[in-house]
C-alpha cells in the first residue's frame, strides 16, 4: 500500500464513527490491578486517540538503524488514501516475523473481519511511517493462563506477507541471575506524559528489579504503601484508560469476585491456582481447603484491608516468564502503546538482543503510568516458540487470498477467518471447467 496517511488535529483519523468499529482494550489480571500497556480510546470522547500510547521520561530514538523496532496498528484505504492507527509496538526478529505482546494480537481477526489490515510500520514517527508491511498471520506463545496482564505468557508474533530485506532483525536472549540490578533499554511508541501524547519512538533505561516474588511488594515495598496508593484512587473513576492520571483503584473491585469465591482464609499456599483459572496474575500455590468464610465488602474498613492484603500476598511474578523492570532512579517508564516494545541490550558486537517485551503495569494519581512494569520474558518454552517463529516461511508463498490461475488449476491462500494460513489448489478440469478470474476478482472455475 502506498505511504499516504491522513492526520486530524495532530493524530491519525481512524473514522470509527464512519465504520461503527469500536476497539476493545486488553485488560487486567485477577487482581484487576494490571493495565496492559495496550488500551482503548473512548468512542465518543477520544475518536482519534490511540489504543496504545512513547516512554515517559524517555528521549527520542531516531535514525534508520533502529527501524527494526516499529509500531503495530491497523490500516485501511479509502478514496485512494491510506489511514493508519498505531496501538502497539513490536520488533523484527526474522525476515517475516515481528515480536510483540500476546495481548496485542487479540485484534487481528476482528480487524480483518471489519476490513482492516493489521500492519507493522517503521520509522521514528508512527503517524508518518516510512513503510508498512501487512501481517497475514499471528501466533501466541504457549501458556494462556495467569500472568499479570491475564494473558499467560504474554509474548506473541506477527507474520508478515512480505520479507523485510533492509533491516537487521533483533536477536533473542535469556535473562541470567547476574542481570538483576542491571540496566536494560526499552524502546516504544507509547504515552510519554499526562497529556496522553504518543506516537513517536522513544527510548530509556529500565532496571531489572526482580524475576520472582510478590509484584505489589516489589512495587511498593510495604503493605502500608500499597494501601496508601489504593486509597488515593477514585473507585468511581471509570475513565482510567481515557483521562489518564488516576490510580486504577476503579478496577480493584473486579478482583473482589475472585476474592469472594475463595474467601480470605485461603490457606498457607495462597490462591495462585484458582487465580490462574480466573485468568489472573498469580501462578503459585493452590487454594487451601476449609469451611465457609466471610468475605469483605468494598469500603468495609478492616475487611477492606483483608482484601487488599490478599492481593498483596498472592499476586506474584510467573517465575521464568515474567520480570519486573523500571521504577528506580534514572529509569524511564513504559505506558500505553508500549505494549510489545522490546527489552533490549547491545552485545559486544553491537547487535541488539531482545530479552522480553513490555506487558503491563499500573499508574498513580500523579502520573498516568508509574512504578515500572511487569514484562514478559523468554523462559524455555517461549524461547523455543520464538526460535521456530524466526524461521517461519509463508506457506502461500506470495499467492493472495483472491488467488490466481496456474493453467487449469485455481490456487488461493486461505484468509485469517478460515483457520491456519495454507495454500489450496483445485483442478477445474476435474469438473470439465477451466480456471478463470471471477467477477469478484477471485480465481475460480467457470465453463469453457
Amino acid at each position: 500500500m502506498g505511504p499516504r496517511f491522513e492526520r486530524e488535529k495532530g493524530v491519525m483519523t481512524n473514522h470509527r464513527h464512519r465504520s461503527g468499529y469500536v476497539r476493545a482494550f486488553a485488560l487486567a489480571s485477577a487482581g484487576a490491578l494490571a493495565i496492559s500497556a495496550c488500551s482503548a480510546a473512548d468512542e465518543s470522547a477520544r475518536e482519534a486517540r490511540q489504543i496504545d500510547e512513547p516512554l515517559i521520561a524517555g528521549v527520542p530514538a531516531n535514525g534508520a538503524k533502529l527501524n527494526a523496532i516499529g509500531s503495530i496498528g491497523y490500516a485501511y484505504t479509502e478514496s485512494g488514501k491510506t489511514y493508519y492507527q498505531p496501538y502497539c509496538s513490536g520488533s523484527l526478529i526474522g525476515k517475516q516475523t515481528v515480536l510483540t505482546a500476546k495481548h496485542c494480537l487479540q485484534f487481528f481477526l476482528s480487524d480483518y473481519a471489519a476490513g482492516l489490515k493489521t500492519v507493522f510500520a517503521i520509522g521514528p514517527d508512527a503517524f508518518a511511517p516510512v513503510k508498512l508491511w501487512e501481517a497475514v498471520a499471528v501466533e501466541g506463545a504457549p501458556g494462556d493462563e495467569g500472568g499479570f496482564a491475564g494473558h499467560g505468557r504474554d509474548v506473541g508474533v506477527l507474520y508478515l506477507g512480505e520479507k523485510v530485506t533492509d533491516q537487521t532483525p533483533l536477536q533473542i536472549g535469556s535473562l541470567k541471575a547476574q542481570d538483576l540490578g542491571k540496566k536494560f533499554i526499552e524502546i516504544g511508541y507509547g504515552t510519554r506524559d499526562n497529556t496522553g501524547a504518543y506516537g513517536t519512538r522513544r527510548t530509556g533505561n529500565a532496571t531489572l528489579r526482580a524475576t520472582s516474588g510478590r509484584i505489589l511488594e516489589i512495587i511498593f515495598g510495604t503493605f502500608e504503601r500499597f494501601k496508601a496508593w489504593y486509597d488515593q484512587g477514585d473507585p468511581d473513576a471509570k475513565a482510567l484508560f481515557v483521562t489518564g492520571p488516576v490510580a486504577p483503584a476503579a478496577f480493584l473491585p473486579i478482583a473482589r469476585s475472585l476474592y469472594a469465591k475463595l474467601g480470605p482464609n485461603t490457606g498457607e499456599g495462597g490462591a495462585g491456582g484458582a487465580a490462574d483459572e480466573a485468568g489472573g496474575a498469580s501462578s503459585g500455590g493452590s487454594a487451601g481447603e476449609g469451611g465457609e468464610t466471610n468475605t469483605p465488602s468494598a469500603g468495609a474498613g478492616g475487611e477492606d484491608d483483608a482484601y487488599l492484603r490478599y492481593l498483596y500476598e498472592n499476586i506474584v511474578l510467573n517465575e521464568g516468564y515474567e520480570a519486573m523492570f523500571g521504577g528506580t532512579p534514572g529509569d524511564a517508564q513504559a505506558c500505553y502503546g508500549d505494549s510489545g516494545s522490546p527489552i533490549i541490550r547491545a552485545d559486544t558486537k553491537g547487535n541488539l538482543v531482545a530479552y522480553g517485551v513490555v506487558s503491563a503495569g499500573i499508574g498513580s494519581n500523579q502520573l498516568i503510568c508509574d512504578y515500572g512494569g511487569v514484562d514478559a520474558v523468554f523462559g524455555p518454552d517461549v524461547k523455543t516458540f520464538l526460535s521456530a517463529a524466526q524461521k517461519w516461511v509463508d506457506p502461500c508463498k506470495g499467492v493472495s487470498v483472491e488467488g490466481k490461475c496456474s493453467g487449469n488449476t485455481a490456487q488461493r491462500c486461505t484468509s485469517p477467518l478460515e483457520g491456519p494460513r495454507r495454500l489450496v489448489k483445485f483442478n477445474c478440469g476435474s469438473l470439465g471447467q477451466v480456471c478463470a478470474i471471477q467477477p469478484d476478482g477471485t480465481a475460480g472455475c467457470s465453463d469453457p
